[in-house]
């Protein structure tokens, strides 16, 4: 995906979901790029998301 992806994995690691561990729902894992884009500091690590359907 294009730098962010909803993570999905409620039961593991696998191909499709870039081997990452599992993880709670509602979750959204950006990459590096992602958070310096929007001005986050990686080294927080977790912050809160609000969606808006525009």
């Amino acid at each position: 995906m294009g730098g962010w992806d909803e993570c999905d994995s409620m039961r593991g690691c696998d191909e499709e979901h870039a081997y990452q561990p599992p993880c709670r729902n509602n979750i959204v894992d950006g990459s590096d790029a992602v958070w310096s884009a929007l001005g986050l500091e990686k080294n927080v690590g977790v912050v809160d998301v609000t969606w808006s359907m525009a």
